[in-house]
């Protein structure tokens, strides 16, 4: 009897009807998780895992259908299984229907769209709330009452709040409201007043909402209550709520929650909250004053959310620009985003809180993403959400995004210089030298100096150091001002600004003791007995504090330099790869990269040339500091700079833009 032909043996097993059956009720599953995915906001991973199981199971069923499929052996005929699979895919269709249009999930840091939606949105900018309390003294009240009547509305999706930063632009340089309105690209204009009563029991709060096209009124509300914790809270939630329902945007679930929700009823510990709010002014960075009104709101009321919040951004904020890292701030920092998370999981301002205290502090820069991401159903309108993704987005080699969600700052905030200035800098590192220009000249337009950013502009495009003289001038004695004289070979004068230095100059990406510098000048004028003396105090100045913080990336880079000095060839080279191998690129994509080049500066000062330009390759093969134009020259490289392959290296990556 002949073998049956592969045609009869896929028609024996049905595999066919089978393959359809599955396909079909593949998508009914596809589509159910979609519409779950928007009803009930479920994980993006869990949907993900669903649709790769799903294209597994397809095979699987194949296989299962070919060798279990033996004629005579199926208990679903031919027919059944198509009626199978037409009812299923009846059942698709209408998931389809019900789901709507599908909702796109942008991966983690992309928000390409986020300023074109913003500026798509209901516009308004509250102005400056006027103190008419009979005492001065509590201009405070209104400052901070301002900025948290603009944080509830920006915690609305649909509306577009504009930032206090740029709204209080307009009273030291007023416009006509619609010229106003127009240059921030609103409809709508609020108004707001606050007097406490001479006995300090009441509180009025008078809002209008304003037409900035007419400059016709909308709506005016008055809110008098005793003057508690609770009625401010309420009387801010109400406002918004009157906002939105004026202007049509409607309020989702959780939005209308979180209107509703309450922080504190402590008066006192409230009205410490807004000290803190006003002192640590509106761009976000003078916690040095603002922290210890923080902390005693907590004190007061250990449930405080969002003075918690605030005491973990002031923390984190203060560890990272400090000198020397304190181990007890970031442990502070992080116990306060803690608890802001133990009192309530769902708080977008303890999600922002602990997300900027990963970014600064932890420098685990996904772990912060992750926390935004988290955040962003509610703080899409939230200047700082925007600012602290396209940093982290930044510090992963996100360029792109990085810039995306600066447009996002640049829209909710149009006179917030801080947008234009990180855009700038990002630009540079790109090697982007006409937009970072145009960024540069934005800032400036706005009142920020950007004197530094336009000084690496004309470095970095037209390799020459003139930008930096209007700097000089203003500070002739600092370590930008040392650094460029010994650029240009003017050792004398960098031996003379010495004295003027710190014992020790500290940032992001260096901690650098007086006595290495004063070791490099001395070296330089020929010196090199006093020049070994230096080396050898710097040495002993940083080796007691790496036993103590052994992972400070900083104080290795500058104890390989040192060390190199010394002639200690293998101690200089290891301490430069550990600084290296503890902030690496991949992990930091915009600090790592100092350490590359001072790897690569301690191999050619060792007269490792080789290694020296197997870095220097590697570091420019993605956006840095360190253009061609700025390593050329670099008097820390000077030792390989006449090495044929080191300018042929320079000048194959001369016009590569990131």
């Amino acid at each position: 009897m002949p073998s049956p032909s592969l045609l009869q043996r896929l028609k024996e097993r049905k595999l066919v009807q089978w393959a359809l059956a599955y396909l079909a009720g593949a998508w009914v599953i596809y589509e159910g998780t979609g519409t779950a995915f928007e009803t009930w906001d479920l994980p993006v991973l869990l949907v993900r895992s669903i649709h790769v199981l799903l294209v597994v199971g397809f095979f699987i069923v194949l296989v299962l259908a070919w060798y279990h499929g033996e004629k005579g052996r199926q208990r679903v005929s031919g027919p059944e299984l198509l009626m199978v699979a037409a009812l299923l895919v009846v059942a698709g269709v209408a998931l389809s229907t019900l789901g709507g249009e599908p909702q796109v999930v942008q991966p983690a840091g992309e928000v390409a769209s986020t300023a074109e939606i913003l500026t798509q949105q209901p516009g308004i900018a509250v102005l400056p709330c006027e103190n008419l309390s009979p005492y001065p003294e509590d201009a405070y009240f209104a400052r901070a009452m301002h900025e948290e009547i603009i944080v509830k509305l920006r915690k609305i999706s649909g509306l577009r709040s504009i930032g206090r930063e740029s709204v209080e632009w307009y009273l030291d340089n007023p416009r006509p409201m619609r010229e106003m309105a127009q240059e921030l690209r609103v409809g709508f204009v609020g108004e707001c007043s606050v007097r406490k009563d001479a006995e300090g029991n009441r509180v009025r709060v008078t809002f209008q909402l304003i037409d900035a096209s007419t400059e016709g009124q909308i709506s005016a509300e008055n809110y008098d209550r005793d003057l508690t914790a609770g009625n401010l809270l309420d009387i801010e939630s109400e406002i918004a709520q009157e906002v939105a329902n004026q202007l049509d945007v409607e309020l989702r679930g959780e939005e209308r929650l979180r209107a509703a929700g309450r922080s504190t009823s402590d008066l006192e510990a409230y009205e410490l909250y807004l000290q803190g709010v006003d002192r640590r002014g509106r761009f976000r960075g003078s916690y040095t004053e603002a922290i210890p009104f923080f902390q005693e709101a907590v004190d007061r009321d250990p449930r405080f959310v969002a003075a918690y919040a605030e005491l973990a951004v002031g923390h984190a904020r203060q560890y990272q620009v400090g000198g020397r890292r304190s181990e007890e701030r970031a442990a502070a920092a992080r116990t306060a985003a803690e608890r802001a998370l133990e009192l309530d999981p769902e708080s977008e301002d303890a999600q922002l809180a602990m997300g900027i205290y990963l970014y600064r502090v932890e420098k685990n820069f996904e772990a912060a993403l992750d926390w935004l991401s988290r955040a962003s159903g509610t703080l899409l309108g939230d200047y700082d959400y925007h600012y602290y993704r396209a940093l982290a987005e930044r510090r992963t080699g996100r360029w792109r995004q990085s810039l995306a969600s600066l447009d996002g700052c640049v829209s909710l905030s149009p006179r917030h210089p801080y947008g234009w200035v990180e855009t700038a800098r990002t630009l540079l590192l790109m090697r982007q030298w006409a937009d970072a220009e145009q960024a540069i000249l934005e800032a400036q337009r706005l009142g920020f100096s950007a004197l530094p950013e336009m000084a690496r502009l004309t470095w970095g495009r037209d390799g020459t150091t003139d930008g930096y003289q209007t700097i000089l001038e203003r500070s002739p004695a600092n370590n930008q001002a040392w650094g460029i004289a010994m650029h240009e070979g003017r050792y004398e004068e960098a031996l003379a600004i010495l004295p003027d230095l710190p014992e020790a100059s500290s940032g992001q990406y260096s901690w650098v003791p007086k006595a290495l510098r004063e070791a490099e000048t001395l070296e330089a004028l020929g010196q090199h007995e006093a020049a070994r003396e230096k080396y050898q105090e710097a040495a002993e100045v940083l080796e007691p504090l790496i036993e103590e913080t052994p992972d400070d990336e900083r104080y290795h880079a500058s104890l390989g330099w040192a060390y190199a000095g010394l002639g200690m060839g293998d101690e200089a080279e290891r301490e430069a790869r550990r600084a290296v191998a503890i902030m690496p690129r991949d992990r930091d994509a915009v600090n790592g990269t100092h350490f590359l080049f001072d790897l690569a500066a301690v191999h050619a000062r060792l007269g490792d040339v080789d290694e020296a330009l197997e870095v220097l390759e590697d570091l420019l093969s993605a956006p840095s500091s360190f253009p061609p134009t700025v390593l050329e020259d670099h008097f820390r490289l000077r030792p390989i700079q006449d090495d044929p392959r080191f300018q042929a290296l320079m000048d194959r990556e001369r016009d590569r833009v990131f």
